[in-house]
């Protein structure tokens, strides 16, 4: 629980736990965290407004999208506070974000020490990706192979479909290394992920070239962001929805063409 945390503060956070900045940076901090893991948007902005509203701030404004959140409070003297964070990177990693969710349903409860708060999040962001290696692996080869095969594809196609998906998961290593773009690393996934697959082709293992793209083609389609879209536009978040359904559409694109780039120039369909 929150208020058993007992972890040593830096001397840089060792502040009055009233002091309204700090604690407007601090669950500032947390909503940033939620969004970075995947949280929806509706679920950020009402997640900083009741922490907010638990330590007696009434005046509170948040405006989130996918890549920045701004709130304004007015303090207890009537002083206006603005900050603002500006988002650089995504993840669907669930099992933080569950406990950044707890966190937060603890302080709206309890309104526990602003410094554990500080501790508590720092150990949250310290925790490693859930999965290992090794299961994502498997997850990412047998996604591919199922795809494949579910498609049209015999054995040999679902095989070398989930040899091809191991390249996306190495791609999305190197992504989250290198900070890339997310529209070019998938066109670059695609890009590379052709050219397997026409290889596979070309030394027997895949005799359809065409099932095994398609296996992998659904790995790298952006379901999730595209429901994600119209739930926001459904809630009322316009703005929100309309950001992530031109992500979506981009990526999309991108996909396409990355493929589409190896099969003009080798005719791995032909």
């Amino acid at each position: 629980m929150l208020k058993d945390l007992d972890i040593h503060v830096s001397p840089l956070r060792a502040k009055d736990d009233y002091d309204t900045s700090y604690i407007l940076s601090l669950i500032l901090d947390i909503g940033e965290e939620m969004l970075t893991c995947g949280a929806e948007i509706n679920r950020v902005e009402d997640s900083i407004y009741r922490m907010l509203t638990a330590y007696g701030y009434r005046k509170v404004n948040v405006f989130s999208i996918p890549e920045f959140i701004s709130v304004s409070i007015v303090d207890h003297d009537g002083e206006i506070i603005t900050q603002s964070r500006r988002i650089y990177k995504f993840s669907n990693d669930f099992y933080r974000l569950e406990q950044l969710n707890e966190m937060s349903r603890q302080i709206c409860a309890k309104k526990p020490n602003v410094a554990n708060l500080w501790s508590h999040l720092e150990m949250i962001e310290s925790v490693p990706y859930a999965q290992s290696t090794a299961f994502l692996a498997f997850a990412h080869f047998l996604g591919g192979s199922c795809f494949s095969i579910f498609l049209g594809g015999d054995l040999g196609d679902g095989f070398a479909a989930g040899c091809v998906a191991l390249i996306f998961l190495l791609m999305g290593r190197i992504s989250k290394v290198q900070n890339l773009n997310k529209i070019f690393y998938t066109a670059l996934s695609a890009l590379l992920g052709g050219l397997a697959a026409i290889i596979f082709g070309h030394i027997g293992i895949g005799q359809h070239v065409d099932k095994v793209m398609i296996g992998d083609i659904m790995l790298l389609i952006p379901g999730m962001a595209l429901t994600t879209a119209i739930r926001d536009m459904l809630c009322g978040d316009l703005m929100a929805g309309l950001f992530r359904a031109l992500e979506s559409i981009m990526v999309a694109g991108a996909i396409a063409l990355g493929y589409a780039i190896p099969i003009y120039l080798l005719g791995g369909m032909l």
